[in-house]
């Protein structure tokens, strides 16, 4: 039977995914999952140590189907769109939710993105992924699940942004966890979006002159005394 630590080695060597974080203490059960990697061949019995470098071998590339299908999942939230038995679902998790993107966010944000949208989709992928290893659902509605994780990630990033833009226009420094090139990218950003503010301020208010019409343009031509005359008359 293997130990607790031969399995996180073995975690730690052989990577869910590029970026993708690794919450192996939400896991029960290791024991099992071992022996299942065992079973598909996997060469887990000779694992070598930590002070020699391993030799190249395929990473093992777990779908998230893989993860929910894994073992010792029992201590996980579930999620059901119907709430039965002890599952919750978005926007009755009391907050478990946004703080696991916050979490994601804090572990694999490569550079700025303005909204979540604009993340690469292998990130995007990444994040799914890492959050499947801290919520547990049925296989059958990873596509119901999927849709309202996109909504709930979208509106937490935006947040965690917002407030990260309230620090820095305070002068407060930066996160300690954000990377600098993720925050000089944000500084950028936000000092472009402060230009483009004050000059679309600027034009409204030359466009409020004389109830709409702007600033006056004289662009006709000379008028005559006779004429200025007739048209009194």
């Amino acid at each position: 039977m293997p130990t607790r630590e031969q399995f996180l080695q073995f975690l730690q060597q052989n990577p869910l995914s590029d970026g993708t974080p690794i919450y192996v203490d939400s896991f029960q059960g290791f024991e099992t999952y071992y022996s299942q990697l065992n079973q598909a061949n996997i060469n887990v019995t000779n694992i070598p140590s930590t002070s020699t470098t391993p030799a190249a071998a395929p990473t093992p590339h777990m779908t998230v189907d893989d993860l929910l299908g894994a073992p010792g999942r029992e201590s996980l939230t579930v999620l059901d769109p119907l709430r039965r038995g002890r599952a919750t679902w978005f926007k009755y998790d009391k907050g478990k939710i946004s703080k696991a993107i916050l979490k994601m966010m804090k572990s694999d944000l490569p550079r700025a993105y303005p909204t979540y949208n604009h993340l690469p989709r292998d990130v995007k992928t990444c994040w799914f992924r890492a959050f499947a290893q801290q919520f547990d659902w049925e296989r059958s509605i990873t596509e119901t699940v999927k849709v309202a994780y996109e909504k709930k990630a979208q509106k937490s990033f935006s947040s965690n942004l917002c407030a990260w833009k309230d620090k820095w226009k305070l002068n407060k420094d930066p996160p300690d966890w954000i990377s600098e090139k993720a925050w000089e990218g944000y500084v950028l950003m936000w000092q472009d979006e402060k230009v483009e503010a004050k000059s679309s301020r600027n034009s409204t208010n030359r466009k409020s002159e004389r109830g709409g019409y702007g600033i006056a343009i004289h662009n006709t031509r000379a008028t005559s005394f006779k004429t200025l005359k007739e048209k009194k008359w």
